[in-house]
């Protein structure tokens, strides 16, 4: 048994629950039963609409200490101590200490600090801290580093025709955007787009696909201002694979997006609409898989121009596109689910 403790909300997204419905599935494959817990009800129509069963513990996704006792009963239910992979950022050593003695407890994100008695930990973000994870987990078993990364089977080994010309720019920040950012994008390009300065956008013909997120606060001005725009395309819960695959170029917000860009070929214009995604965003920047703008929280405004100035740095220049594509491609292997699930089975 593999219970996984996992939210999705407006406030965190639902980038945790997507990659654990991805190992989840995997597991189910090797004949695992697996039961999500979730503090409340909205990751539940999303684990139906993928045959998912979950407990609601009607509880508070920020302070996990408060559903300790409910978790305690549903682990030493079970006849065998079951495996328990946890992803959220609100666990603590106590919680894991606790859960522990009951369960497997494995973890899965990148928090930095120590978190007790975990028999498991994966942390596929780029910017590792080798020498913390070592001395903080001297018993635990380590899965760090990008060939860990989640990804959904639809991202995985695509062979792209890097030379091959693409019109399409995708423009997406994952499920929510509380910062505008998307907006912002499609405002500050639009007075441009006829212009004749030294850059045309019409030159270029782009058409910019645009990933609207079911938690998108600008989801009704966005579709006010850009649903007959003739080179914007608005997208409500698209096949994110078939999207990237028309694309040759992509501006995103950091996070798991960027992985499955990568895997897809794609050249990525980050920036980082969390604290979180700062490192992670750097690094692939550092390793020449993206062109990174900068955090929309420090300074909002030029993070938005110098994402646009990217963006047509990257359509001017096809050879700088074609590098960061291939080094993002090669930064990224995409089997990680299966790494990561085989280490999961091994537990038992």
């Amino acid at each position: 048994m593999v219970f996984i403790r996992v939210d999705a909300n407006s406030e965190i997204a639902s980038g945790h629950l997507m990659r654990m419905i991805t190992v989840a599935k995997e597991l189910e494959k090797r004949g695992e039963v697996v039961i999500f817990i979730c503090a409340d009800d909205n990751p539940k129509q999303t684990l139906l609409d993928n045959d998912l069963y979950m407990i609601n513990l009607e509880g508070d996704w920020k302070d996990l200490s408060k559903e300790s006792s409910k978790m305690l009963l549903i682990l030493a239910d079970e006849e065998e101590m079951p495996i328990l992979l946890i992803d959220t950022y609100s666990v603590s050593m106590m919680y894991v200490n606790l859960l522990s003695m009951f369960s497997k407890v494995c973890y899965l994100g990148s928090k930095k600090e120590n978190l007790g008695n975990l028999s498991l930990l994966i942390n596929y973000s780029a910017d590792i801290d080798q020498k913390f994870y070592e001395e903080n987990y001297p018993n635990t078993r380590l899965l760090l580093g990008v060939e860990y990364s989640v990804l959904r089977p639809e991202f995985v080994g695509y062979e792209r025709d890097f030379v091959k010309p693409s019109n399409h720019v995708l423009l997406t920040t994952g499920n929510t955007d509380n910062h505008s950012v998307v907006l912002s994008i499609l405002d500050k390009i639009q007075p441009e787009y006829y212009t004749e300065d030294d850059f045309c956008w019409e030159d270029f013909d782009i058409h910019f696909d645009v990933v609207v997120g079911s938690m998108f606060k600008d989801r009704e001005e966005l579709f006010k201002r850009y649903s007959n725009c003739p080179w914007v395309t608005l997208h409500e819960n698209p096949d994110m694979a078939s999207l990237m695959k028309e694309c040759n170029i992509a501006i995103t917000a950091g996070g798991n997006t960027m992985n499955e860009l990568a895997a897809m070929g794609v050249a990525i214009v980050a920036l980082s609409i969390s604290e979180d995604q700062v490192n992670e965003c750097k690094c692939f920047a550092k390793n020449e898989a993206c062109v990174y703008a900068g955090s929309v929280l420090s300074n909002y405004d030029s993070v938005i121009n110098y994402a646009i100035l990217n963006l047509r740095s990257l359509l001017r220049n096809d050879n700088l596109r074609i590098k960061i594509a291939k080094n993002a491609k090669e930064f990224v292997i995409g089997n990680g689910v299966e790494k990561v699930c085989d280490a999961i089975m091994e537990l038992e």
